[in-house]
């Protein structure tokens, strides 16, 4: 199978991204009623499907920190805003990573 899509690794998604591709394709393999030619391709179209998903907002979000940290001008110029702000976080935003705000049991 090949990569659906990479990742900038200041997201450090690349792990996360393998941990979950890995359970995608378990659970569509263990559903699966018989492993012949098409059902493997069905299975190889619907986790790309679904991993182009998950990296819709991720990807651009890893391109502009990247981005963001290149040019440590633009992170001194909007500094003062954050700290005017002490109650900013990035909390509404997390769930963009697909990461849950407390472990999960």
């Amino acid at each position: 199978m090949l990569a659906a899509a990479a990742v900038d690794p200041v997201g450090g998604e690349g792990i996360g991204l393998a941990l979950w591709s890995a359970h995608v394709v378990s659970r569509l393999l263990g559903g699966a009623p018989r492993l012949d030619e098409e059902t493997l391709r069905d299975i190889q179209r619907r986790l790309a499907l679904a991993y182009r998903a998950r990296l819709r907002v991720r990807r651009p979000a890893c391109r502009l920190a990247a981005a963001s940290l290149m040019h440590p001008g633009l992170i001194r110029a909007i500094w003062p805003a954050v700290r005017l702000a002490p109650s900013l976080t990035l909390r509404p935003a997390y769930h963009l990573t697909g990461k849950p705000l407390r472990p999960t049991t």
